[in-house]
């Protein structure tokens, strides 16, 4: 086996995957500090990592990330807009401050599910 085909193997393993879901929950919990950075680098990860989780407690997580990422993704875009139409900036840190808490609560909820083995 060559040296890259045993990195493979452990990323794509039912461990390396465990591994990738936690990077997931990590970069998306820094998102709320890195304004959304982190969050669309996690996004990716989730995403390209689903296919490889087929049939496994770990697709649930990864599809629950991206379901969290693009929930978040939606409310910010929408506290901008009403931002932008000059609804309110009070307005807009609200919807922000939804997507955080939101962000928070199915990270958190998620890593105890992936800590003890479990479907999200």
């Amino acid at each position: 086996m060559s040296g890259s085909g045993k990195a493979e193997m452990l990323w794509d393993d039912e461990r390396g995957l465990k591994r990738r879901a936690l990077a997931v929950y990590i970069l998306l919990l820094a998102s709320a500090v890195t304004l959304g950075i982190t969050g669309i680098v996690g996004a990716v990860i989730a995403h390209l990592s689903r296919p490889l989780a087929r049939r496994t407690f770990l697709e649930s997580h990864f599809e629950g990330q991206l379901r969290t990422f693009w929930l978040a993704a939606v409310i910010c875009i929408a506290g901008w807009m009403s931002y932008a139409v000059l609804i309110g900036f009070l307005i807009a840190w609200m919807f922000v401050l939804a997507a955080t808490v939101w962000i928070v609560y199915r990270c958190v909820l998620g890593l105890l599910h992936l800590k003890d083995n479990r479907a999200f």
